[in-house]
């Protein structure tokens, strides 16, 4: 069977519409929803990596191997706020491509 290949748009426009009522759901399109913030809050992006990385321990696991930077943030007072974004954005990605999986779809890369 031919997994269908959805963009990034996509699958969030796919999440909006049917009001994805799971908890990887609402979490991904909480996290969209900092990412996307002017200006940007640091405070509350640390607190969702936090979250996330309790909430879906898989996700950290994914991240934690390779070449990926680790999510974790054990001071984020002295981590940029650049430096976050860039770990959020990272779990972001990884929760797209684990709720693509969950609805029977394969992530396009960017």
């Amino acid at each position: 069977m031919k997994v269908r290949r959805v963009s990034l748009e996509q699958l969030l426009k796919q999440l909006e519409n049917s009001r994805m009522s799971s908890d990887l759901g609402k979490d991904i399109l909480s996290t969209y929803d900092i990412l996307r913030g002017c200006p940007f809050d640091r405070n509350e992006a640390a607190s969702r990596i936090i979250l996330n990385n309790a909430k879906h321990p898989g996700i950290l696991a994914s991240l934690s191997k390779g070449s990926r930077q680790h999510p974790v943030l054990p001071d984020s007072d002295t981590i940029p706020a650049n430096e976050i974004r860039s770990r959020l954005n990272l779990q972001f990605q990884e929760l797209c491509r684990e709720a693509a999986s969950v609805l029977g779809y394969a992530l396009e890369e960017a």
